[in-house]
């Protein structure tokens, strides 16, 4: 079961693995990464059920028209999810065996200014090993 984990974990880095730079080419010039960052721990905090999860790293970002898709991956944290406040690594720490999740969402922007932003119901997230 941890070999088909590694597995998987290989195949999603090498396929997804993309930094924010290499991504930036694409039309995201007048997104600042701070804004990407917050839009995936939204999507974070949506995709966490008994255990708020923290961004680590945005992996992808792709925008297409008002879309904007990101890939990322979260850790889970010992807070309990709350969409007023994000989990800061001094308040809520990891969970000591906690999964590592690689996830994907969906934003569509709202204005010109990308202050505003739509959030899905759902984002899809993939447990890809534990601590």
């Amino acid at each position: 079961m941890r070999f088909l984990a590694l597995a998987v974990a290989v195949i999603l880095a090498v396929t997804l693995c993309s930094n924010f730079s290499d991504a930036q080419g694409s039309g995201l010039k007048g997104i600042p990464y701070q804004r990407i960052r917050y839009y995936a721990s939204q999507l974070a905090l949506i995709s966490s059920k008994s255990y708020a999860r923290r961004v680590t790293e945005v992996m992808h970002v792709k925008r297409s028209g008002k879309h904007l898709a990101i890939i990322f991956e979260a850790v889970e944290t010992t807070c309990k999810p709350n969409r007023m406040f994000l989990p800061s690594p001094s308040w809520c720490p990891v969970r000591k065996n906690g999964y590592v999740y690689h996830c994907m969402g969906a934003v569509e922007l709202r204005g010109s200014s990308f202050q505003g932003a739509k959030f899905p119901r759902r984002v899809s997230c993939w447990a890809i090993h534990d601590d």
